[in-house]
């Protein structure tokens, strides 16, 4: 024997569901909006590329700082690509110590156009002596197939002079 049922009561049962499943959804939905605007908020610009100071003082001095015995190699890095690795001295024939040095180096191409532009500032915990040296080596992932094979142009775009004693 079924029992009767009341049907104003299932009306307030249903209506009570859909007030609930709305409720449900709106907090749902505030959620995501809420998501969604605070990841496309404020985005970090990228960082500026840093540059060493290059007035007066150190462009006067620019000529004593260059890049002797550079070679040119090939590797394979951890992740088994192939790079291109780039070694060198940097020379400091001046009287002064150089704290830091920017060098800008520039792959060309067949007709001499420059196809990678890239700076490298080389810093160390001790300046490059008055008349001494550092090596370097710079590896390159990513060097535009229409690089001529030719050894890459250096030069000296910043530099850091150590503190006059």
């Amino acid at each position: 024997m079924a029992l009767p049922v009341d049907p104003s009561n299932q009306e307030k049962s249903n209506g009570s569901q859909r007030v609930l499943l709305l409720l449900v959804l709106s907090v749902a939905a505030a959620g995501l909006i809420l998501f969604l605007w605070q990841g496309s908020g404020k985005r970090q610009a990228p960082a500026a590329p840093v540059h060493l100071g290059f007035g007066a003082r150190e462009r006067a001095y620019a000529p004593n700082v260059h890049v002797e015995n550079v070679a040119l190699g090939r590797a394979e890095n951890y992740l088994h690509q192939e790079v291109t690795t780039l070694q060198g001295d940097l020379i400091n024939s001046g009287d002064q110590g150089v704290r830091s040095v920017e060098i800008t180096i520039e792959f060309a191409d067949e007709m001499n156009q420059v196809v990678l532009r890239e700076s490298l500032i080389s810093s160390a915990p001790q300046p490059i002596a008055s008349r001494g040296s550092r090596a370097f080596e710079i590896s390159f992932e990513r060097i535009p197939a229409s690089w001529n094979r030719q050894s890459p142009v250096l030069y000296v775009t910043g530099l850091e002079l150590a503190q006059q004693k």
